[in-house]
């Protein structure tokens, strides 16, 4: 029983939030930022592909793809997780 106590308190602390909070929030902007990065490389190679300028696999225009809908899909979750768990930590008393 002392552990679940102690996991309340924890979960109650807005403290623990606060300090946990910045650094997921500047983590899930890193990553959204990076998906759009990402997008614009993907749109570029696929524009010199087209213009005959530079030979860019399909397979790596694909995984760059992915892997921006990867980044903005984490960055976005957890963005929605922690803005939450904010306006949780501001409703406790």
């Amino acid at each position: 029983m002392a552990g679940a106590s102690d996991n309340r308190e924890a979960v109650a602390n807005p403290a623990n939030v606060s300090v946990e909070l910045p650094t997921a929030c500047v983590f899930a902007a890193f990553l959204t930022k990076l998906a759009k990065h990402l997008l614009v490389i993907a749109c570029l190679a696929i524009l010199s592909r087209a213009a005959g300028r530079l030979a860019v696999d399909q397979l790596a225009i694909f995984g760059l793809i992915v892997v921006a809908t990867m980044a903005q899909f984490v960055g976005s979750a957890l963005q929605t997780r922690f803005s939450r768990q904010a306006k949780l930590s501001r409703l406790e008393p």
